[in-house]
């Protein structure tokens, strides 16, 4: 992010629409770009505590929204996973909104089926060709094991596509279907 950022102010960019790296520690490059008032724009993120531009949808609010439908549809044993939350606001909102949801509900959260340890969606910063994106065996072996101790899990909510994508494939290496299993 820092390389690009610099690159493209270097070669005279005069303003920037930019989807913020993962996690609670911004690049020197982006918050210099805040500090001079450069124009810029983030989207999907925003960053606690900095004045800054952003584009993002209400993520609290849309995971509220997802929670109480898999409610409505039956579900009370509803698992989570995501990737670290770690100071990103997008994550962190899912995150809460899933929380808000399930209280709101009076359903109670088992801990242990929630997951912030999925790994694989980091990577897809780091490359620019989905195609070329690979799913870390530990996130295959965490959502086994979670599926193996939680019995009881009926529905799964994922912070992002990737975690979803990798969800899918545990799931059909196990024999099960969506939606008639989950």
């Amino acid at each position: 992010e820092e390389k690009a950022i610099n690159s493209l102010v270097n070669l005279g960019v005069r303003g920037l629409i930019l989807w913020p790296s993962p996690g609670k520690h911004y690049s020197n490059a982006l918050l210099r770009l805040i500090i001079e008032n450069y124009p810029l724009v983030l989207v999907d993120r925003y960053l606690t505590g900095i004045p800054s531009s952003s584009v993002c949808i209400n993520n609290k609010m849309a995971a509220i929204e997802l929670t109480n439908y898999m409610l409505e549809l039956g579900h009370e044993h509803i698992a989570y996973l995501s990737p670290p939350t770690g100071g990103t606001s997008s994550l962190e909102d899912r995150l809460m909104g899933f929380h808000v949801a399930m209280a709101e509900k009076g359903v109670r959260i088992i801990p242990d089926t929630i997951l912030q340890n999925m790994r694989s969606s980091l990577q897809e910063c780091s490359s620019i060709n989905l195609r070329e994106l690979t799913i870390d065996e530990n996130d295959r072996n965490e959502i086994k094991k979670l599926i193996e101790n939680n019995p009881k899990i009926t529905a799964f909510i994922t912070s992002e596509y990737l975690v979803a994508v990798t969800l899918y494939e545990v799931l059909a290496s196990l024999g099960k279907k969506v939606p008639e299993d989950y």
